[in-house]
């Protein structure tokens, strides 16, 4: 792109400009941000810039939909699948003298939208879908810090969610896959309620007990405390200050349950930026340009590895929760492994009740 690496548009004019010009535009189409579980009415702005931008003359024009799926929204540093859909383009796109072309443009990249996004009726269905696929995709066989992964997560929700609109639809005429969905919610409800009362997570459910794989645990979690734990307090120490103004400054304007990984993110990282300019130009004060290198080199390091070594050490607890637990208790273990295992089976045969209903 010949225009500056990064720019903001403001204006119809400009954003075709940028276009001319092979650059990449960003565009929200939804014009705000918002907790509603399901994609907000698209504006028709993205649909009218790119036919004016072709009836300007610009060809190659694509239109790339791009999905977030958030673990959790309201959670600072929570997971995120980021999802490429598929391109549409311009200039293969027919009906571009039709009088509803805008419409028509803007109901498609609705619909490339929601193929690459989770979208639900209500939260309530959203909650839903997650708690049974997390259930689902729980595995505790990886070693620390591996767990399933978000994509794989996702995954199962897509499929949970596509067959939870034909059980609602069934559900009032009963049948089997009526009796096979309360079935399934039961076998969850149960699960979460056990795993709950003992404090454990079911991720954790299938750990090796052994003697051998808890001593190991032990050598290595405390290897990995002893040479991370220096860097992630002097991370701490650098960035404490901007990290509690930035948190603050979250907590105060929350309008919504997006606003604190947002407003957190939004006030931090300009703090941050300036707290390592100080840095830098402490280090260069006291050691020249070499050491202020070094220490610009460093920063992002410390403060990654003060994040990672917190969330590592609180699964690192819950596993070790888990560990002594089943150790007093192998029943336990082996009611939850045996659950997990018979809800899987459970909502592979719903899975498959559902597709031969749909199929007929």
């Amino acid at each position: 792109c010949p225009a500056p690496a990064a720019r903001v548009v403001s204006r119809v004019e400009e954003t075709i400009d940028a276009l001319a010009q092979r650059c990449a535009v960003l565009i929200f189409p939804e014009g705000k941000s918002h907790d509603e579980p399901s994609i907000a009415p698209l504006k028709t702005g993205t649909a009218r810039m790119a036919l004016q931008a072709r009836a300007s003359g610009v060809t190659g024009l694509g239109i790339v939909p791009i999905g977030f799926i958030f673990e959790d929204k309201s959670t600072p540093r929570t997971r995120v699948l980021v999802e490429v859909g598929e391109p549409l383009s311009i200039d293969t796109w027919t009906g571009i003298d039709d009088p509803d072309a805008v419409n028509r443009l803007t109901g498609e990249i609705d619909r490339r939208l929601r193929a690459v996004t989770m979208n639900y009726e209500t939260a309530a269905a959203a909650i839903e879908v997650g708690r049974v696929s997390a259930v689902l995709a729980a595995d505790g066989r990886g070693t620390l810090g591996s767990g399933t992964s978000w994509s794989d997560v996702v995954a199962i929700g897509r499929r949970v969610a596509a067959a939870r609109l034909v059980i609602e639809q069934a559900a009032a005429a009963g049948g089997e896959i009526a009796h096979r969905a309360d079935l399934l919610r039961g076998r969850l409800q149960h699960l979460e309620r056990v795993a709950e009362e003992a404090q454990l997570d079911l991720r954790d459910a299938s750990i090796d007990t052994s003697v051998g794989s808890g001593a190991t645990f032990v050598v290595r979690e405390t290897a990995i405390m002893a040479i991370a734990f220096p860097f992630a307090l002097l991370g701490r120490m650098i960035h404490w200050p901007a990290l509690a103004v930035a948190l603050m400054a979250a907590r105060r304007n929350r309008t919504s349950d997006a606003d604190p990984a947002m407003q957190t993110m939004v006030v931090g990282a300009p703090l941050v930026l300036l707290t390592w300019g100080l840095m830098v130009a402490l280090a260069w004060t006291l050691g020249g340009g070499l050491l202020a290198f070094a220490v610009l080199v460093v920063l992002p390091g410390l403060a990654d590895c003060d994040f990672a070594l917190r969330d590592r050490g609180a699964r690192a607890r819950a596993r070790v929760r888990a560990y002594l637990r089943f150790r007093r208790e192998p029943a336990l273990q082996a009611a939850l492994v045996a659950g997990i295992a018979d809800a899987r089976t459970e909502a592979i045969t719903l899975e498959r009740l559902v597709l031969s209903d749909e199929v007929a």
